[in-house]
């Protein structure tokens, strides 16, 4: 299983339009995620600082693979005005260690 980790910037006056959007995640993407390996998937909020986390089986890239999906690409269409220019940006995990 492989993790990846994201961070980008909520717009402040998307707040609560992205909030209930992920109360109502669409259940055809999240099948879609599932068919790509993609195992666990979760989304942290802390002000207006969003962190991405993607848990993977099998070769890395699933969410690549997803990019030309159209129930993926009207998800993301969707999501794209309520984050910053620089959307998700991947982070390097510095320390982990299964206790």
């Amino acid at each position: 299983m492989q993790r990846t980790v994201y961070i980008t910037r909520l717009r402040p006056e998307y707040r609560e339009q992205y909030i209930e959007a992920h109360r109502n995640v669409p259940r055809e993407l999240l099948e879609k995620y599932r068919g790509a390996g993609i195992r666990d998937v979760a989304v942290y909020l802390k002000d207006d600082t969003l962190v991405l986390v993607i848990d993977e089986e099998g070769p890395p890239g699933a969410r690549e693979t997803l990019a030309n999906d159209p129930a993926c690409a009207a998800w993301e269409e969707k999501m794209r005005p309520m984050k910053s220019a620089e959307d998700y940006q991947p982070m390097t995990e510095v320390f982990r260690e299964p206790l």
